[in-house]
């Protein structure tokens, strides 16, 4: 399952290098590379089996991440054009950032912030991963949907920003710049003050990319429409991509995993309990989604729709 995914971003990488030498040409002709190179990162994601929908779902989100990156390039190229390749490849894995001009805003953290940063990152990460552990393990079969579904994308989230706030730390030890992924989104006061602290990286992408290129604040209630909806194809396609529309609905999903555990529970009784379902493998191989599928609102665009 690793090598399959790391395979996707292979692919999805090995696209997006091949885009950069495209930065020179006229908008027309590279527009027309920039569409030949999405189409091997939008499928690299089917190179995961489709019963492993958790990491289909992260081959896709990778994918979307690196379509976004290169298109940044595109509409930039003026600027992008005469940057040198070692800056254009360092860009692209760094998953903090999806707005090439904007990066040297980043602040520089001192060392000693970011080995504090690391450490803490990791604490919280191994209870994050307790956490999660815990909660797939429970037998939700007897409380609503709702119950369940906002309890793991608590607990998914726990182990989220604490392994965002972690590999902030590793790129700027190793030299980078980058941009935190989140800003502490649990202490949110508003639906705005969230959007600012939430998925900063791909907010700032929508913003800058998106809301500012279709009227930004001249014209603000079509930008949020567009970027709106440009945001919830993206995750629609994501979603599309890991088979999960195609599977057994949420319910069945649900009845399948409790069957599983009582069938789990009546061999370990007969003393075979090597027929015990792994929580890896509930995780991995679930045929409903275990995270949230939600929206990238642009933190400037909060403040038009606070």
């Amino acid at each position: 399952m690793v090598a399959r995914f790391l395979l996707s971003l292979l692919i999805g990488f090995g696209a997006a290098i091949g885009f950069l030498p495209a930065l020179r040409l006229d908008a027309r002709k590279r527009a027309r590379v920039l569409l030949a190179c999405a189409a091997p990162i939008l499928l690299s994601p089917f190179t995961v089996p489709g019963d492993a929908s958790f990491v289909r779902f992260l081959a896709a989100v990778c994918s979307f991440l690196i379509l976004i990156k290169i298109y940044d390039l595109h509409r930039d190229a003026g600027r992008t054009s005469r940057i040198g390749w070692r800056t254009l490849l360092a860009f692209l894995p760094n998953w903090g950032s999806m707005v090439l001009r904007k990066l040297d805003a980043e602040p520089r953290l001192p060392k000693r912030e970011n080995i504090a940063r690391l450490t803490s990152g990791l604490a919280g990460l191994g209870a994050g991963v307790a956490i999660n552990l815990w909660l797939f393990r429970l037998d939700w079969s007897a409380q609503p949907f709702v119950i369940e579904h906002a309890a793991k994308v608590v607990g998914l989230f726990c182990a989220l920003m604490p392994a965002g706030t972690i590999a902030g730390a590793i790129w700027r030890l190793a030299g980078g710049q980058t941009r935190e992924w989140f800003a502490s989104p649990f202490l949110s006061r508003t639906p705005a003050d969230f959007w600012r602290r939430y998925n900063r990286p791909v907010g700032q992408f929508f913003f800058e990319d998106t809301f500012k290129r279709v009227g930004g604040l001249h014209s603000p209630v079509r930008a949020t429409l567009l970027t709106f909806a440009l945001s919830g194809v993206a995750h629609e396609c994501a979603r599309l991509s890991t088979g999960l529309l195609s599977g057994p609905g949420m319910r069945g999903g649900r009845d399948d995993a409790r069957q599983a555990r009582e069938a789990a529970s009546d061999s370990v009784d007969r003393g075979n309990s090597c027929l015990q379902p792994s929580v890896v493998d509930d995780l991995l191989c679930r045929p409903e989604p275990v995270g949230p599928i939600l929206l990238a609102c642009p933190s400037g665009m909060a403040e038009v729709v606070s």
